[in-house]
């Protein structure tokens, strides 16, 4: 991995409450959810699999 991509990594995971960026596993999971019939009782709702980070947009300060 080039350096500028390892500290972009490093600094989006540290701007999130999880502290780690997303896998594609974690879009896959939310895929499955959406098309079981669990999620039936969700009509019109958005899912963000970004760990956290959207309430968060406008009180952490973006890092240098």
């Amino acid at each position: 991995m080039k350096l500028r991509v390892k500290i972009a990594v490093v600094t989006g995971a540290a701007r999130t409450p999880r502290g780690r960026i997303g896998e594609p596993a974690g879009i896959a999971a939310i895929a499955a959810f959406l098309a079981s019939d669990d999620s039936i009782s969700m009509p019109g709702r958005t899912l963000y699999a970004d760990g956290g980070r959207l309430p968060l947009n406008h009180t952490v300060p973006a890092a240098a």
